[in-house]
């Protein structure tokens, strides 16, 4: 998701939150660090287009699918 952040001038966890955000996912991030908090804020002044929501949800059901068979050959 970084190739996506740089078009949005975000990082890929901004991404990743933006994106549960439009999905009208609850996000409760979690950390202890100011700059963090910042960053976790700073979601709401941008909005990811159809295209990057349709992109990313590729990745998520790609590295879904990958990990499903990974689990699926385990002993």
């Amino acid at each position: 998701m970084t190739f996506i952040g740089k078009k949005y001038d975000k990082t890929a966890a901004q991404v990743a939150l933006r994106y549960l955000i439009q999905r009208d996912i609850v996000v409760i991030p979690k950390t202890v660090k100011k700059d963090r908090m910042i960053q976790n804020f700073s979601v709401f002044d941008f909005e990811l287009s159809e295209d990057d929501m349709k992109e990313i949800f590729r990745l998520f059901t790609s590295t879904f699918q990958i990990l499903s068979l990974i689990h699926i050959s385990e002993p």
